[in-house]
């Protein structure tokens, strides 16, 4: 056989494996990139639902040009993590990060090395939309310690402030 030929069967089995890779990115709720050499190769369709994103034009672009250099740097220090931990995964939860609108989506963003698996052969960020847990989280502490109806400050909000002041060196007063 010659190089030329084997070079083809080479590509087609890597065809072969990149579509069912691909198959299985896009069963997924969650948006999915593999990476490959420090660039997308591939993009699930949901990178349109969360970010706006059209799959199509993501690969070759770089983590730092689809996110912004301060979302990057939380992403490239996860890959780090991952690739240091010899091919585990490693998760930032509750990341900000602004779509295609200039909207903040908040997601918990997993990064898995999976170079050595040969039908992934690369690094693979999976990200999950958590917006509504983040703005229930935040409703519900602002329901807390607010009163609902004139949104000014309740005893639990009092206690909290009073807590705080105390642990402080200062003296703390109170009038009623």
């Amino acid at each position: 056989m010659s190089k030329q030929t084997n070079f083809s069967l080479f590509a087609r089995g890597r065809r072969q494996t990149d579509d069912r890779l691909a198959a299985r990115m896009s069963v997924a709720d969650d948006a999915v990139l593999l990476l490959r050499h420090g660039q997308v190769e591939s993009a699930s369709q949901n990178v349109l639902t969360l970010f706006g994103w059209e799959p199509e034009l993501c690969p070759g672009r770089t983590l730092s040009e689809l996110f912004g250099l301060e979302t990057y740097t939380l992403l490239d220090g996860l890959q780090t993590a991952a690739e240091a931990a010899g091919g585990h995964s490693a998760t930032h939860r509750g990341l900000a990060v602004e779509n295609a609108d200039g909207d903040i989506v908040y997601v918990d963003a997993t990064i898995a090395d999976l170079r050595h698996d040969p039908d992934v052969g690369g690094t693979v960020l999976t990200i999950h939309d958590v917006t509504d847990r983040v703005e229930m989280e935040r409703r519900i502490k602002q329901i807390e310690h607010h009163d609902p109806l004139t949104e000014t400050a309740n005893a639990a909000m009092f206690e909290v402030l009073l807590d705080r002041a105390m642990g402080s060196s200062g003296q703390v007063g109170v009038v009623s």
